[in-house]
């Protein structure tokens, strides 16, 4: 059943106000100041891996409700932009999983990492408004990383300068500050 446009503007206002809130909340304040335990930094990184993996689920999904050819090549171009090309390491849960990896974590402890509290609620919630429409989909992508840029951007200097981590491995911060979104 189709969400009616209020039902869609509610969910989407939901989803923007977890974007919101990202925005000063103290995690990202102690993370760009360095003041992040490295405990704290490690669970970013096992969070964030999922997080990429579940983000290229939501591409293929707006890619399978896409009906036009013309939205259905824009969800595919992203996905393979997700997906490096098909160049083995470099797509985007890889690159996520390549900055825990400089902070001491194994590939296992990443990829095996039980989600935190409250995420697979996230993500059901956020597949479910995805799932209505194409344009449902497109909507939820683009809160998703409209502020890719500028908070990677910040991240990516906070870990340069605060927790030692070499330019070579922040791949994943480079690529999500050039592309602003979907």
């Amino acid at each position: 059943m189709a969400l009616s446009q209020e039902e869609f503007r509610v969910e989407l206002l939901g989803l923007l106000e977890d974007r919101e809130q990202r925005e000063g909340h103290p995690f990202y304040n102690l993370f760009f100041s360095g003041e992040l335990g490295m405990e704290e930094l490690r669970a970013y990184y096992r969070y964030l891996y999922h997080t990429c993996t579940n983000f290229v689920r939501l591409v293929s999904l707006a890619h399978a409700l896409a009906e036009h050819r013309d939205a259905r090549l824009m969800m595919a171009t992203n996905f393979i932009d997700e997906y490096a090309h098909g160049e083995a390491g470099m797509d985007h849960p890889k690159l996520a999983m390549h900055v825990g990896l400089q902070l001491g974590l194994t590939e296992e402890e990443i990829e095996n990492a039980p989600p935190p509290e409250g995420i697979p609620e996230q993500w059901a919630r956020i597949r479910a408004v995805a799932s209505k429409s194409f344009v449902s989909a497109l909507a939820v992508m683009l809160v998703i990383e409209s502020d890719l840029p500028k908070r990677h951007k910040r991240m990516r200097e906070a870990l340069m300068t605060h927790y030692g981590i070499g330019e070579a491995h922040l791949e994943y911060y480079r690529q999500h500050m050039e592309g602003g979104g979907v």
